[in-house]
């Protein structure tokens, strides 16, 4: 849930920045940083994530699987456009190189999947 408010916020001020102009107050600026390293740290923990396996139902929480099927099946080049920092390499391309950063509506699009939607609700429920 964190996360998807992260993407909220930072769906809305990537297109507010790139339409006029990036933030100059500081504590706007900090608060951007923390959500940018938010996303860095949640791409780290999609390595860690255990998945289950389609074909024997089996939840596999083998580090080197579960890295392969991330990086081969999963999200990973969405989530890792999302998080590079286009703007330091690409310098003067500022505001345009934060519409990269909209690749992280994908997460969101994922969150309202019903069936993931519900799954939430149901672990926020129970507590687990």
């Amino acid at each position: 849930m964190f996360i998807l408010l992260l993407v909220c916020y930072s769906s809305i001020t990537c297109i507010f920045y790139a339409a006029f102009s990036s933030p100059t107050n500081k504590i706007i600026i900090f608060f951007d940083d923390c959500v940018e390293i938010a996303f860095g740290l949640d791409l780290l923990l999609n390595f860690l994530y255990s998945y289950e396996n389609p074909e024997t139902l089996d939840t596999i929480i083998e580090l080197k699987m579960i890295a392969r099927n991330y990086v081969v099946k999963g999200t990973f080049i969405v989530d890792f456009v999302s998080v590079f920092p286009f703007e330091y390499i690409f310098l003067g391309y500022g505001e345009l190189t934060k519409m990269a950063r909209l690749a992280r509506l994908n997460r969101l699009f994922r969150l309202i999947d019903t069936e993931h939607v519900k799954l939430l609700i149901d672990r926020l429920m129970s507590g687990s």
